[in-house]
């Protein structure tokens, strides 16, 4: 049986389930997917000012309500922000993304765009995402939960089940443990995030390789959550060196492996 667990599944498995997307994209969402995945992100390769529109984001949290937990009150507060607030932050995020190359400052430039209305972690890692798809992970449900299979979670919840937090915290540690993944594939974080969706979808039991979990209750719980997060959008400073001692504290609570600590991107504020 093969192993889908994050830090041992094999590149032939990893490319099998990707191969199996499309097949859980629902038609009428089929236009928005290849915007997000593929449209945009290859047209902000080829615009010398690198920055989003603001139609482009509102096409974007569009799919992102689409693809989970539908929230019209997120959309109407992203469609509150004025055409140059939009314009101005995301190309200071993105311009912030360019200053390094290994070490990505991701936590700095989530607290950028995170100052706009209805912007937060989660939406604002998908902006992230289109400007750097290969490195930057959008903070959705299940590669979240993919990638953290076998940590704590809230209420002792864990696997698909396990509840989340949309908040800066949670996202760097989504960050570092995909950072994990692909340095040992050499996958970028738009195939990871597909894969998570369809092991997400065929509600596959990580540890038992193959099983089926009942997650339904859970998802809607969840969406709630991220509804309340992402309209409480402030994230600048967060990245303090207490904060660095907790996400190390929680990410060693329940190693995998020893390779962890020697392999993890910098996040720097």
């Amino acid at each position: 049986m093969p192993s889908y667990e994050t830090n041992s599944i094999a590149l032939a498995t990893f490319n099998d389930i990707l191969s199996r997307y499309e097949t859980y994209v629902p038609s009428k969402l089929l236009e928005l997917d290849r915007f997000r995945y593929s449209t945009l992100p290859q047209a902000l390769t080829h615009r010398p000012d690198r920055r989003l529109d603001p139609s482009e984001v509102v096409q974007l949290v569009e799919w992102k309500l689409k693809h989970g937990t539908f929230r019209p009150k997120l959309l109407n507060l992203v469609r509150g922000n004025s055409d140059e607030a939009i314009e101005r932050t995301t190309k200071e995020a993105f311009a912030h993304l360019d200053l390094e190359s290994e070490d990505v400052s991701v936590t700095k430039a989530l607290a950028i765009v995170t100052r706009l209305s209805g912007v937060g972690p989660a939406t604002g890692s998908l902006l992230l995402s289109i400007y750097r798809p290969d490195a930057i992970p959008f903070f959705s449900d299940e590669l979240f939960r993919w990638c953290l299979w076998d940590k704590p979670g809230k209420a002792g919840t864990r696997g698909w089940q396990r509840k989340i937090d949309y908040n800066a915290k949670h996202y760097e540690m989504l960050v570092q443990e995909f950072d994990l993944l692909k340095k040992r594939l050499n996958v970028s974080a738009l195939d990871a995030e597909r894969v998570a969706w369809v092991l997400g979808k065929e509600q596959v039991d990580i540890d038992a390789e193959g099983q089926e979990e009942d997650v339904d209750a859970v998802d809607q719980s969840a969406g709630d959550n991220e509804d309340k997060q992402e309209e409480d959008t402030p994230t600048d400073g967060l990245k303090s060196k207490k904060r660095k001692a907790e996400i190390s504290e929680e990410l060693n609570e329940l190693p995998r492996g020893a390779t962890r600590k020697s392999s993890r991107r910098k996040l720097k504020s």
